[in-house]
């Protein structure tokens, strides 16, 4: 009998553990500032479905990461064990994922851009890298999907091995998209150049067959030593007609070979065709703060002075819209607001805020470019909360 209320008396204490750690998290965090998203301007239900993440810091050295929305902040440590186990912070497609396809779900990583899906398929893609410690990068590297017919409740496997793997000193994928039944996957590659001290970056789309679940193409858009950048959304899973790739190429100026200039080059790759398209922008405007890409059109950002300068390049029709100029306010030149575009409309939020300042949201048309929405992020217990802390927002999401 002795030995089982020694296993009771271990069970109480460990509950009780659990117990006092919660309540205590759940008290500091209840006295850290409380943000809503409140309406200035505009329709409601433009604001009801707004959620941002982000950071606090305070001067005492306090940190802590945090989302709000208009009803509410909800601290990390607020939540419960499982719920961060389960991805209280992981985007809302993923979570979507993770609760109607636990089974597909499982064992996977969980980056938005190794996952697709439309009304037919669900599709995951990731490389295995094996390291030996022989080599600069991996002695082997493997592809290894998974590709879901919703109708039919079926899962393709896909194993194959990465062309002329062993010239790689890394392979990461960037994006996945569903093509006429083929599955295509942008993976970014890095490999030593021939003298050692420089190395070449490329971005590759490998399509694979999923009946044969074998790879059948390897096509090479990009190979440079400068680098490039893919301007895609990281965080959409949807079907994407286009690839949007920065360049970045270095020019000499003198002959002294001192002086270089940077000579960008803007190109998309249409997932459907597999054509890539030089896209006529000019230097100036690929300097731009933000580059979007959405559909068929291409989005350049110029902050200002409470103000947002917009140019549009519609690769489809090949012309520059007219210049289109939206006003923010507190924007500065030096501010770097997150921008997103989601079903025809155009998000901005400032991503600072402290106590003398209201991070400002606004929501804009992008058909028609009039204005849908302005809110901004307040403190509702600042009177309580004295010390003085800044939030850094870094990602919005729409419910």
């Amino acid at each position: 009998m002795k030995r089982y209320w020694k296993l009771i008396s271990v069970v109480l204490v460990i509950v009780l553990g659990i117990g006092i750690h919660y309540y205590q998290s759940a008290t500091a965090a209840s006295n850290n500032p409380q943000f809503s998203i409140n309406k200035i301007s505009g329709s409601s239900d433009e604001g009801n479905n707004i959620k941002v993440f982000g950071e606090i810091s305070t001067t005492e050295g306090y940190h802590e990461n945090l989302y709000i929305d208009e009803e509410e902040t909800v601290y990390q440590k607020e939540i419960s064990y499982l719920e961060d186990l389960n991805g209280m912070f992981f985007t809302p497609e993923l979570k979507r994922l993770q609760n109607d396809y636990r089974n597909f779900m499982r064992g996977k990583d969980l980056r938005p851009v190794q996952f697709f899906e439309d009304e037919t398929y669900i599709a995951y893609m990731t490389t295995d890298m094996v390291f030996s410690g022989e080599n600069f990068g991996p002695s082997k590297t493997t592809f290894r999907g998974e590709v879901l017919d919703k109708q039919t409740n079926t899962v393709v496997d896909i194993y194959e091995s990465m062309p002329n793997q062993n010239v790689y000193d890394y392979a990461f994928v960037e994006d996945v998209q569903m093509i006429n039944g083929d599955l295509k996957v942008v993976v970014r590659q890095s490999k030593r150049v021939v003298d050692g001290d420089q190395y070449s970056e490329e971005i590759h789309v490998y399509t694979f067959d999923t009946d044969s679940q074998m790879l059948i193409n390897d096509e090479t858009l990009v190979s440079e030593t400068n680098g490039q950048d893919i301007l895609s959304d990281f965080d959409d899973i949807d079907y994407q007609e286009y690839l949007l790739i920065q360049k970045s190429n270095e020019e000499v100026t003198d002959s002294s070979e001192s002086t270089k200039e940077s000579n960008s080059e803007l190109i998309a790759y249409n997932f459907e065709s597999s054509k890539l398209i030089e896209l006529p922008i000019s230097k100036e405007q690929l300097k731009y703060n933000t580059i979007i890409i959405d559909g068929s059109k291409v989005y350049m950002f110029k902050i200002a002075k409470d103000s947002l300068e917009t140019f549009v390049y519609s690769i489809d029709e090949g012309k520059l819209m007219p210049t289109k100029t939206l006003k923010i306010n507190g924007l500065e030149v030096s501010s770097n607001p997150i921008i997103k575009i989601e079903n025809n409309k155009l998000y901005v939020i400032n991503t600072k805020k402290d106590r003398e300042t209201e991070a400002s949201i606004v929501v804009t048309d992008l058909r028609t470019w009039k204005p849908l929405y302005e809110g901004a992020i307040k403190n509702e217990n600042l009177s309580q909360y004295q010390e003085d802390y800044t939030l850094h927002l870094n990602s919005l999401y729409i419910d």
